[in-house]
């Protein structure tokens, strides 16, 4: 998954708007707006460290989420990384939806626990209604 990418799901997730959560990276609305446009890769530095700060991530997590291969449920049973966690999080729509979690104040174990308590009841609801 390309950084832009990622960035863009964890900015969606933050329940925060572009425009609020630019706001909470001390950001133009326009600056960000075109950063999730054209790419990290366009970026000054600086502005991609307010970005993730603003997250609650580091640049080194944000690299690290994007190298990672897609997960795939059917190949774990259990998350022991953070990046893979947090892929995984983000890979599910009605999370995003919803809401109601901060993965920017969660710290890597928080991530790893609630990704892995999201398998395990996606696991349960597949057993119930198996056939």
């Amino acid at each position: 998954m390309e950084r832009t990418e990622v960035l863009r799901k964890l900015i969606d997730n933050s329940n925060m708007s572009v425009k609020a959560f630019a706001s909470k990276a001390d950001l133009p609305y326009s600056t960000l707006r075109s950063i999730l446009e054209r790419g990290v890769g366009n970026a000054s530095v600086d502005n991609v460290i307010k970005i993730c700060k603003a997250l609650g991530i580091t640049l080194e997590q944000l690299d690290d989420m994007s190298e990672k291969e897609d997960i795939c449920i059917n190949e774990t049973s259990e998350f022991n990384s953070p990046e893979a966690a947090m892929q995984f999080i983000l890979k599910q729509p009605a999370l995003a939806a919803y809401g109601g979690y901060e993965p920017e104040k969660m710290s890597d174990d928080e991530i790893i626990e609630f990704a892995n308590e999201l398998l395990r009841q996606l696991k349960l609801l597949g057993y119930k209604y198996s056939k």
